[in-house]
């Protein structure tokens, strides 16, 4: 229970849902095609799949969690920067390569 807490407490502040409270009405509304109903349950069974077996799965890979946490702490550093510097550093530049999928059509 006390992870459940913890991830719970980590998600709320990196994911910002005060911040994106405007984002979500205008989802709600169904303006841009999205089921918010069957993407929020998409995206509760993949966070506790993760939970449950995220580390054994990193463990099939050779990874430990600490690894893990660093290279995601490498990746938000590196997104702050592109943010902060108005730069774009780790993108596709090529325009025909860029896949474009629409998720959760309706």
């Amino acid at each position: 229970m006390k992870e459940i807490a913890t991830i719970t407490m980590v998600l709320f502040s990196v994911i910002d849902m005060v911040g994106n409270i405007p984002y979500i009405i205008q989802l709600r509304k169904g303006h841009c095609g999205i089921q918010t109903g069957k993407a929020t349950l998409i995206s509760t069974l993949l966070m506790l799949g993760f939970l449950f077996l995220g580390e054994s799965l990193l463990g099939m890979l050779g990874l430990d969690t600490a690894s893990f946490a660093v290279a995601g702490a490498v990746v938000m550093f590196i997104i702050a920067l592109e943010m902060l510097m108005g730069v774009t550093l780790m993108r596709e530049n090529n325009p025909e390569r860029i896949i474009h999928r629409q998720v959760f059509r309706k």
